[in-house]
C-alpha cells in the first residue's frame, strides 16, 4: 500500500550482455549489472566433493586470471558433472556474483544458482565463437600448463600482501639487530653525579604476587632504560607519613541493644565515656 518510487536520472542504461573477462573481474571493485556474470572459460581443477556445503571449481579464460565457481551440493547433485571436468570449455550465463565474492581474495568466488546455464556447445553467436577460439588456444599451445604456473601466482598474491624484505646469508643489514637499533639511536652520555635514579615502585614485594611482582620489574627496569636515555620522568612522589595507631586499630562494630547485657552496662564506667569524649572533641579541634 506504501510503495516508494526512486526516479531514476535522463540517462541511457545499457542492457546488452557481454562476456566478462576474467582479468576485470579479479579487479578490486569489480560489479556487474544485476550481479549476473556471463563467461566463457576452461575448467582447471575440480575439488573433491563434500557431503554438505559447496564443491569448488577452479575456472580460467584466455586472460588467464582465475576465480571459484561455488556449487552447492556439488556438480553431481547440480547435473553439471559431464560439462565441469577439467581441460572442456563451457559457456556460462547468469553466474551469480554475491557480495561476499571479493572477500576470498586473491581468487574471487562466483556461485551457480537454479538460474545458471552452462553448455559446451552453445546457440549463442557470441558465446559460439569465443568457444572456439579458447577452445583452439588450448589445444594448440601450452595454454593449461602456462594457466596452472599463472594460477600458482596468483595464489601467492595472498602471502605476498605483507611482504617481508628479503635476507641474504652474507647480508646482516635487512635485520637490525638490538648494537644496529642502538647505534642508529645512540644514548645521551651520562655521568653516575647526573644520572636519574631509578623510579622504585611504592608498592612491596611482600604484598604482591609472584606475576605481579615481575610485571613490577620489568616496568622498573623499562623507566630505568628511559631514564638512562636522557628522557625526563615525572618527579618522584614522597611517600606518605604511616598511619597513626588509631587508624590501624581494626574497626569493631557496636552491638545491638538487645545483645547488651546487664554485665557490660555494669563495666562502662563514666570515667571512659568522659575520655571518649575528650577524644571526640580534641578531633573535632573544639
Amino acid at each position: 500500500k506504501h510503495a516508494q518510487v526512486e526516479e531514476l536520472p535522463n540517462q541511457t542504461v545499457s542492457s546488452t550482455r557481454t562476456i566478462s573477462i576474467l582479468s576485470a573481474v579479479c579487479q578490486p571493485g569489480f560489479r556487474p549489472v544485476f550481479n549476473e556474470l556471463d563467461l566463457v572459460v576452461v575448467v582447471l581443477d575440480v575439488e573433491v566433493a563434500k557431503e554438505r556445503g559447496f564443491q569448488t571449481i577452479t575456472l580460467t579464460d584466455e586472460s588467464m586470471a582465475s576465480v571459484k565457481l561455488l556449487v552447492w551440493g556439488g556438480v553431481a547433485g547440480a547435473g553439471v558433472h559431464d560439462l565441469l571436468q577439467p581441460g572442456h570449455v563451457v559457456s556460462c550465463k547468469n553466474l551469480e556474483w554475491r557480495s561476499s565474492s571479493i572477500s576470498s581474495w586473491p581468487l574471487p568466488s562466483i556461485y551457480l544458482t537454479e538460474h545458471s546455464v552452462l553448455s559446451l556447445h552453445p546457440k549463442d553467436q557470441e558465446h559460439s565463437l569465443a568457444v572456439q577460439q579458447l577452445q583452439h588456444k588450448v589445444k594448440t599451445t601450452q595454454f593449461m600448463v602456462q594457466a596452472r604456473e599463472k594460477l600458482s601466482r596468483q595464489m601467492n598474491r595472498r602471502h605476498s600482501r605483507y611482504p617481508t624484505p628479503p635476507t641474504t646469508p652474507g647480508n646482516t643489514s635487512a635485520a637490525p639487530t638490538n648494537s644496529s637499533r642502538q647505534s642508529r639511536y645512540p644514548t645521551p652520555p651520562t655521568t653516575p653525579a647526573t644520572s636519574t635514579p631509578p623510579t622504585i615502585s611504592a608498592w612491596t614485594q611482600a604484598t604482591l604476587s609472584t606475576s605481579t611482582s615481575s610485571r613490577m620489574a620489568k616496568l622498573d627496569a623499562y623507566t630505568t632504560n628511559l631514564s638512562r636515555q636522557g628522557c625526563k620522568l615525572p618527579p618522584v612522589v614522597a611517600p606518605l607519613p604511616p598511619p597513626s595507631p588509631k587508624v590501624m586499630t581494626p574497626y569493631k562494630p557496636p552491638k545491638g541493644s538487645q545483645a547488651v547485657g546487664e554485665e557490660d552496662m555494669v563495666n562502662i564506667s563514666s570515667q571512659e565515656m568522659e575520655e571518649f569524649a575528650m577524644e571526640m572533641m580534641d578531633e573535632l579541634d573544639m
